[in-house]
Formats: C-alpha cells, sequence, structure tokens
C-alpha cells in the first residue's frame, strides 16, 4: 500500500488540531457577467513536475494508475519549454476551433496559482526544511500570444496568499488573476500556441505537496451561434467537509426546448488517488445532482487533470494526463429533459465539498443559452378598443412579420425583464427577414418590440424627447408594436448606425427587419 502519511498528517494537523473546523474561504465573487452571441474557450498547464533520474520537469507524466505517486511524494521541479534563458519557468497550450467563422475576442483572463512557501524546500527525517527561504514577487508572469516571439509582462491582483494565513502558511497557496483583454485589440489571429513563463512555486518537497499553473479564460463573439449568458466567478476556498455554495443568476434560461450549459472550473492540489473531492449543482428542485464525466469520477472531481469535456486537453507541452496537482476542466452539464436546468431558469448552485482529499478552487465559469424577455399578449378585446388611438402615429403601411421577433423592453411591467442583469451593450445579430409586397423593401433599425399599445406610444415618445426620431409599425397578424429608428434601402448605412449605437445616441439593443 502507497504510504500518504505526510499529506494525511497534514490534513488533519492543520484542519483539525489546530484550527477545529475553521475553512478557508475567500468568497467567491462575480468578475465578468455578459449576454453575448458566441461562446467561451479554455486552456490550461501545469507549471511544475516530477524529476527523477529518469525524467526531467519537460517530460510528459501519464501515470494515472492506483499505484502513482502524489505531488508530496516527488521532487518537484519548474518545468521551462521555451528555450529562453529569460524566463525560469514556462509551459504551453493551443488554441483551436472547430471552424473558420469570423471571431472577436470580447474578454480575456489570466489565472495563475501555486504553493509558494519559499523557493526551495526538502524533507529530511520526517521534516520539512527550507533550503531557500526567499519568496519572490508571484504577480509578476509573461505571456506569449500565437505566431509571436516576445513575451508581454502581466501584472496580476492577488486574490489569495497563503503564505500570510496561519491555516495555510505551511505550504502558502496563492492566486493571481490579470484582464488580459487589451492584448487582443489588434490581435486577429486567436488560434495556436500560447506559452505562460515566470510563474513561482516551491521546488522540491513542501507539506501537502507542490503544485501550480495556469488557465486562460476567452469569450469570443461569432454571429453564427446562439446567444448565451456568461459568467465568471473568481475568490480561493479551501473546500473540506463543510460546503461553499457559489450562485449563479441574472440569466433566464430559453422558454422552450433542451437547455445547454457549460460550466468551467480550476483548482490547486486535486490528487489524482486522493478520492472524496465532490462537485455538485442544484437547479429547479433545488436537488443537488454530482457533477463528472469519463475522467471525473462522482467522488473524485478533481483528480488532478486537465480535461475538455471527455478528453484530455491536447496541444500542451508537456501533454501530461497527470498535473499533479493543477486542475481545469470545461464540461457540458448534464441536463437530459431538462431535469437540472429548466426552461426560464435564472438561478443555479454548485456546491463544493469534500470528505477526502482537500482542494483549493479558485475561479469558476458558467454558460447558458437564453432567452431575451418576451412582450405582453392581450387581448382581442383590448386591441380593438385602442386601434384608433394607433392609427395616427402609424406612419408606415402595416408590416405583416412572418416570425416573432423578441428584443429586450425595459418600458413594461414585465417581471422577465428583471432577470438580465448584465449592463446595456450593443446586442449582437439577431436579424428578422420577411416577404412582403405591402411595404417598402429595405432595413428597419429596431429599438424595441411591444405587445401592449400604449408602451409603444410611451416608449417612442421617450425617444423623441432624447432627440431620437422614433417611428412604429404594427404587425396584424400578431399585433405586436415594432418601433424603429431609422429606414434604409442601404444595408451598410443601417448595420453602421446600429454598430455605433444610432451614433452613440441609444445604448441598448438594436436589431434588423429585412424586408425583401
Amino acid at each position: 500500500m502507497k504510504n500518504n502519511y505526510s499529506k494525511i498528517a497534514t490534513f488533519v494537523v492543520l484542519l483539525t488540531g489546530l484550527f477545529g473546523s475553521a475553512q478557508i474561504n475567500q468568497s467567491f465573487k462575480p468578475r465578468f457577467q455578459k449576454l453575448v452571441q458566441g461562446d467561451m474557450v479554455v486552456i490550461a498547464n501545469t507549471i511544475v513536475n516530477r524529476q527523477d533520474k529518469r525524467n526531467s520537469p519537460n517530460t510528459e507524466l501519464n501515470d494515472l494508475s492506483k499505484s502513482a505517486d502524489n505531488n508530496d511524494e516527488y521532487n518537484m521541479r519548474y518545468i521551462d519549454v521555451d528555450s529562453d534563458p529569460s524566463t525560469f519557468s514556462s509551459s504551453s497550450a493551443t488554441v483551436k476551433f472547430n471552424d473558420k467563422n469570423t471571431k472577436r475576442i470580447i474578454y480575456a483572463a489570466l489565472y495563475w496559482s501555486a504553493t509558494y512557501k519559499s523557493n526551495e524546500s526538502e524533507l529530511k527525517f520526517n521534516k520539512y526544511i527550507l533550503t531557500d527561504s526567499k519568496r519572490e514577487d508571484y504577480t509578476k508572469v509573461k505571456i506569449k500570444l500565437p505566431d509571436t516571439d516576445k513575451y508581454v509582462p502581466v501584472s496580476g491582483q492577488v486574490l489569495f496568499d497563503g503564505y500570510k494565513d496561519p491555516m495555510t502558511k505551511e505550504y502558502a497557496p496563492y492566486t493571481c488573476y490579470a484582464d488580459i483583454t487589451p492584448l487582443f485589440t489588434d490581435f486577429a489571429n486567436y488560434e495556436g500556441v500560447y506559452t505562460v513563463a515566470n510563474i513561482y512555486a516551491t521546488q522540491g518537497k513542501v507539506a501537502g505537496g507542490v503544485a501550480g499553473g495556469w488557465t486562460l479564460f476567452l469569450v469570443y463573439e461569432e454571429e453564427e451561434l446562439t446567444e448565451k449568458f456568461i459568467s465568471t466567478y473568481d475568490g480561493f476556498v479551501g473546500v473540506t467537509e463543510r460546503y461553499t455554495d457559489v450562485k449563479f443568476s441574472g440569466f433566464k434560461s430559453v422558454i422552450e426546448g433542451e437547455i445547454k450549459a457549460k460550466l468551467v472550473a480550476s483548482a490547486l492540489e486535486g490528487d489524482n488517488n486522493l478520492v472524496g473531492d465532490q462537485l455538485l449543482m442544484a437547479g429547479k428542485n433545488k436537488q443537488f445532482f454530482n457533477l463528472k464525466n469519463a475522467i471525473r469520477e462522482s467522488d473524485n472531481f478533481f483528480n488532478g487533470t486537465i480535461t475538455i469535456e471527455d478528453d484530455f486537453l491536447n496541444g500542451r507541452t508537456p501533454n501530461s494526463t497527470n498535473t499533479l496537482g493543477y486542475d481545469m476542466c470545461l464540461l457540458s452539464i448534464p441536463n437530459i429533459n431538462n431535469n437540472l436546468i429548466d426552461n426560464a431558469t435564472s438561478q443555479l448552485t454548485l456546491r463544493l465539498q469534500s470528505n477526502g482529499d482537500r482542494y483549493f478552487m479558485f475561479f469558476t465559469a458558467f454558460n447558458v443559452e437564453v432567452s431575451p424577455p418576451r412582450p405582453i399578449i392581450y387581448t382581442e378585446s383590448e386591441i380593438i378598443a385602442k386601434k384608433a388611438a394607433l392609427n395616427a402615429s402609424t406612419t408606415l403601411p402595416n408590416v405583416a412579420v412572418n416570425t416573432t421577433p423578441i428584443t429586450k423592453n425595459k418600458t413594461t411591467d414585465n417581471a422577465d425583464n428583471t432577470e438580465v442583469k448584465t449592463p446595456p451593450t450593443p446586442a449582437p445579430d439577431r436579424d428578422r427577414t420577411l416577404v412582403s409586397n405591402a411595404i417598402p423593401k429595405g432595413f428597419y433599425l429596431v429599438a424595441n418590440v411591444f405587445a401592449v399599445p400604449e408602451n409603444a406610444i410611451k416608449f417612442a415618445e421617450s425617444l423623441k424627447q432624447k432627440g431620437i426620431p422614433a417611428k412604429y409599425v404594427v404587425n396584424p397578424e400578431t399585433k405586436y408594436h415594432y418601433v424603429y429608428l431609422n429606414y434604409s434601402t442601404n444595408e451598410e448605412q443601417i448595420r453602421a448606425l446600429k454598430k455605433s449605437g444610432f451614433n452613440n445616441k441609444y445604448s441598448d439593443y438594436l436589431w434588423l427587419l429585412i424586408v425583401k
């Protein structure tokens, strides 16, 4: 039987003998939340690996057997794959998309985390001895983007420093975050190899084990994709028997049909052979379900691997399957018959807990297909009673729309409108096309759609008072009222107005009604 005495002893002393039921909990807080026509992509890699007589740290470690050693049993050293004398540690991973459609990165976040009590430590006679007690500035790292030769310096925000906490000083885990979105402003080739360097970790052995790595999270827009609500949370939670909940809110899932959602999680110190760690989710019935997939078991979810869905993330250097305590995953949330996430769901709870292996989770992201608010439907008698008042304001022939446009409606009392808490942003393309001989062909820049006539009138008038020449047309089939800001037969002109937010005069969603 493998001897895990050092890790088990550390766990018991720190969490039971010294501090009883105390728990490390730097609360998770929302970092990024946005309604996006697009998706998210994530890559990661470890920055330390074992070194022995046969293997250098750059040599892949692929032993996931029950007899594999854990990170506190190895002499852990920096990985350094870039052949650059100016870096002391480096590893890489590849971003690859499944299609060639045009994408635009709108958010990029870099996280790095490691156990770092000192530069060097070793185990002698069952005692951990510091052989280099220095502790450098770990908030500054470097990143190299695809098809570039030079590193870019990155300074991070400290989310947690375990060296300053008596509960964790023995192994001193830390986590840093940096928003690197500006690096992508004039950078179009998102696919390729990303290399991150100069991440500090203890080399040798420390109580609880040496682990470390980085995670790069990207959000991108793409016209061909569905609209999703993407949110990220970060913090630092030392997970034990006492669970920690992270609540996802500010969205509303699609009104009908299958709900598709994905989750990203990144953690430190989840060993492959120490079981008991769990990641659970509760939805419509407030009943928690264990998350798992082909690589991650329900009672050993954080197992020292880097995975995308049911496979290991390939295209990394080194491409180890066993990353010795640095963990990242992206997985689709199992939702057969919408048993977890139901239609029009607006809140989910992620639960972190462990009854065995200790792990430190510092980042999670949630992605779900969403529905914009629906217009209020009113009765036929209400339509007849108010029809006369509408005729005077209708400036174009009636528009017969065969599809039902849906847009954000802030002027009604519809409760759905309170769910999306993202700030106003230019809308992704949600064009609607119709064929009609009754109205002029061309392009209509639509700001809003209403089912209650008074609301359409009030909304149009409120825009006019702001200097926006709003008009509206009525669909005689659905009785919806579409308020538009401009009409033209020139598509480029209307799309330019949409992109500019009607010359920076309108900050909410806009979409095109295309008449052929």
